[in-house]
């Protein structure tokens, strides 16, 4: 009887085990379908992309200029009446449903509910499905914009390299005005050891965006009814990744980190406004951003903006060395730089060298490889050229009030 019990006993074990291996069978199959359409979509969305960037023209035409500005509006219309990051909340809510959809698959497989290796195949074919969608949404939503036409070539700014006199003379302008600034957003307040944002966080992005449409060269590129920027509750995670601002697509929302120095703000929130505006590319979004914050009726957002600028006196140096000049020339420009802001410089240098460590190195690589996911050939390197756009844009307007 033992024996009989004990035979029957497996004979029940063994008939679940084939119905669970006929079920996960057949989910598997239907799995099979999916990976098939989620494969055939990928291939779509970088032939899209590919196509994209061997036609910069239409796609300014017809969809910097044409299609985004609507979508950038209807994002803007949902978050502009959200007081919090929608996209911090949802990575927030992804993360948590991740871990317990994980928690759940797990417990599964321990229970035997499901062969391990068929759950490890469907789950695949799902996160494959979730990465093609992802991957199309992402670039009709914004990242098309990578591939429009150059911003250089759309304002006609000069094409040619600055000489080290050139170079000198934008340089020290660059400084006079970042003084004068600095002096009128000082008057009249106590700043001990570095500047402060003289501007509560609706105020500052007010100005910002009242600058942003006083652009004149900005006419006719900056028409989207934009969303005011958020600040993240997770800044700390931000500063440890490197970050001061992100700008997330499929909200349509500019994000800043709230520790950065004060004096970062102003430009960093107008950088993440600028891809907002549908300027993918990093050098054209900081680029945009130093023309707005000059164009600020407000000293401080200004201060901002041209303290941004200062790669031009790196430049003037490199210069000094590669045309065999006295380097003296460099420190008699530098030498001009107010006691205000060379603090402020000290300030920002101290607090990213405090954070700095791995997560800041795993930050950069993978903005790095983003960049060049998007056809950014030299990837996170490309936030320099913003150097390159500031000294044509002089060498066109040296006889401008900038």
């Amino acid at each position: 009887m033992r024996i009989d019990h004990e035979m029957k006993m497996l004979a029940e074990r063994e008939g679940r085990a084939r119905d669970t291996a006929v079920i996960t069978e057949r989910a598997a199959l239907r799995q099979m379908t999916r990976a098939y359409a989620a494969i055939a979509l990928l291939i779509a969305t970088v032939a899209l992309q590919v196509l994209a960037g061997y036609n910069p023209s239409l796609v300014e035409h017809y969809y910097s200029r044409g299609l985004y500005p609507y979508v950038a509006a209807c994002l803007s219309f949902i978050n502009r009446r959200v007081g919090f990051s929608i996209a911090e909340m949802l990575m927030i809510l992804l993360a948590a449903g991740a871990l317990w959809w994980l928690a759940v698959q797990v417990r599964r497989v321990l229970k035997r509910q499901i062969v391990w290796r068929d759950w490890v195949f469907i789950t695949a074919v799902r996160l494959l499905v979730v990465v093609s969608v992802s991957a199309l949404a992402f670039l009709l939503l914004w990242g098309l914009n990578y591939h429009r036409q150059p911003l250089a070539q759309n304002l006609e700014l000069a094409q040619r390299a600055a000489s080290a006199d050139e170079l000198e003379a934008i340089s020290r302008a660059i400084i006079a005005e970042i003084n004068r600034s600095y002096a009128e957003a000082a008057r009249e307040r106590d700043w001990q050891d570095h500047s402060r944002v003289p501007h509560d966080r609706a105020q500052l992005s007010q100005l910002i965006e009242e600058a942003c449409r006083q652009e004149p060269l900005l006419k006719g590129l900056a028409t989207a009814s934009s969303a005011p920027p958020k600040p993240v509750m997770f800044s700390r995670l931000m500063t440890l990744f490197g970050l001061t601002g992100v700008y997330n697509p499929f909200t349509g929302e500019p994000n800043y980190n709230t520790e950065q120095p004060d004096f970062e703000l102003p430009y960093t929130i107008a950088h993440e406004k600028a891809h907002q505006r549908g300027f993918a590319q990093e050098d054209e979004a900081s680029f945009i951003a130093f023309l707005i914050c000059l164009r600020s009726s407000d000293p401080y957002v200004r201060y901002s903006g041209y303290m941004h600028a200062l790669g031009v006196l790196r430049r003037f140096g490199s210069a000094l060395l590669r045309e065999s000049l006295p380097i003296t020339r460099y420190k008699a420009v530098y030498d001009q730089l107010g006691p205000g802001p060379r603090a402020d410089l000290a300030a920002s240098a101290t607090f990213w060298q405090r954070h700095q460590g791995w997560l800041m190195t795993v930050g950069e690589n993978v903005n790095d490889g983003y960049l060049k996911a998007n056809r950014v050939a030299h990837g996170a390197a490309s936030y320099s050229g913003v150097d390159g756009l500031i000294i044509s844009y002089y060498l066109k307007h040296q006889n401008s009030s900038h």
